[in-house]
């Protein structure tokens, strides 16, 4: 099996994330209601974010998860990943913990949300996700203007560089993911696309919440090196949630013509 660097890591997430949000596994193995959700997660993020921290596992790809925040105007909670300028919008409306016995290399949290925006034509969109680059003015930029790192503002002429551009993912379907710590068993680069597999089955309709949890409280607990992990803290762009929540406005407005 290959070895992992890290075993505190992995402690850190189950002690300081899973435990602090999900003390009552036992009583309430899953969790629907928004409020309830909300604060939930909200203490599960509560401490800072590191780069050896909570990882993001998806069939849109993975990575560390560098910010949370809620949205103060509607339903909306904003995931950002990688530290950079890329956030993940999401209305979730199903949590669920998931421990084996309290063993902190199998812990991790499945996230279940609903569409973000009105699909207009669902054939058209793939898995249903669209990737939509704003300027942090709230200007939405088209493919060219992205490119050209400007835009025109009337009459002026505004340039701008990467660190300026926010990348807002919406669903326009039903989207899961996971989180889980990196360096868990559930992290383990060799077990990606059974996840994968199974968060798309779940949402296809042909696997479900338990199909899950076996698959993952079936793992083996990793190989570990003890050696210390690069634990630097993530400085993502500070960036308010109503700002991303007129965002997420702008862009339903545009898709109903409004």
């Amino acid at each position: 099996m290959e070895a992992f660097d890290d075993c505190q890591a992995m402690a850190r997430f189950f002690n300081d994330r899973f435990c602090v949000a999900f003390p009552d596994i036992d009583r309430h193995p899953e969790i629907t209601d928004k409020m309830a959700i909300r604060s939930r997660l909200h203490n599960f993020f509560s401490k800072p974010l590191t780069t050896a921290d909570t990882f993001l596992l998806g069939n849109e790809g993975d990575g560390n998860v560098s910010s949370f925040s809620l949205s103060p105007f509607g339903p909306y909670e904003f995931m950002g990943v990688d530290g950079g300028g890329g956030y993940f919008a999401l209305d979730i409306g199903r949590i669920v913990p998931i421990c084996r016995d309290w063993q902190d290399y199998t812990a991790c949290v499945y996230i279940e949300s609903q569409a973000c925006i009105a699909d207009q034509d669902i054939e058209g969109h793939g898995d249903g996700s669209e990737i939509h680059p704003f300027h942090t003015s709230g200007r939405e930029l088209s493919g060219w203007e992205f490119n050209s790192n400007c835009f025109y503002d009337g009459l002026l002429l505004r340039e701008f560089t990467s660190d300026e551009i926010i990348e807002l993912r919406l669903h326009s379907k039903k989207y899961n993911l996971l989180l889980c710590s990196q360096y868990g068993a559930v992290g383990q680069m060799d077990r990606k696309q059974d996840i994968n597999d199974m968060l798309a089955g779940i949402l296809h309709g042909n696997k479900t919440i338990t199909d899950l949890k076996k698959l993952i409280l079936g793992f083996r607990k990793p190989e570990y090196t003890y050696a210390p992990v690069d634990q630097r803290p993530f400085e993502p762009k500070p960036l308010s949630p109503d700002i991303l929540t007129n965002l997420l406005r702008e862009v339903q407005q545009s898709r109903s013509g409004n």
